[in-house]
């Protein structure tokens, strides 16, 4: 069965821009260039519904075949990821990402898994480490002569 995630964009704007990493709070072009890599990588189709009316083709360097961010329009993003509930509920497996308790409740009663915004930033995080760790073996085995320290990297 397929999985696909919504993301309750402001929700994690908001939590990313007060939390303090080691240099500084993570950009929002930093955070679409993890979740694209994120969804590719791991083949699930993400969402990251923003509250109001914008045009989604300003986020159209970000769009991918497996990320998808738009603006809610008329409705809220809550009401949007409560309609998109509904109809998917049978389809694929579905997953949330909110703070907000209301939508989290509305998810499980949908049958949706719910991750808090912190734990989606720690697995962005963790996501981003082991992809760089794997990318930096992958160069260190492709220049193609013996390295017979390659194992002790």
């Amino acid at each position: 069965m397929p999985e696909e995630w919504l993301i309750d964009g402001y929700n994690l704007l908001y939590d990313l821009k007060n939390r303090k990493h080691k240099n500084n709070a993570v950009t929002r072009e930093s955070l679409l260039h993890a979740l694209a890599n994120f969804a590719s990588a791991s083949g699930r189709k993400i969402q990251m519904v923003l509250d109001g009316q914008g045009d989604d083709a300003e986020w159209q360097a970000f769009q991918t075949p497996t990320l998808q961010i738009l603006y809610s329009q008329a409705v809220s993003a809550d009401s949007y990821i409560e309609k998109y509930l509904c109809e998917k509920k049978a389809v694929c497996r579905l997953v949330v990402v909110t703070r907000d308790q209301a939508i989290s409740r509305i998810a499980r009663g949908f049958g949706a898994s719910v991750l808090s915004t912190e734990t989606f930033t720690a697995m962005l995080e963790e996501f981003k480490k082991e992809s760089g760790d794997s990318l930096w073996k992958h160069q260190v085995k492709a220049h193609g002569f013996h390295r017979p320290f390659e194992g002790k990297i």
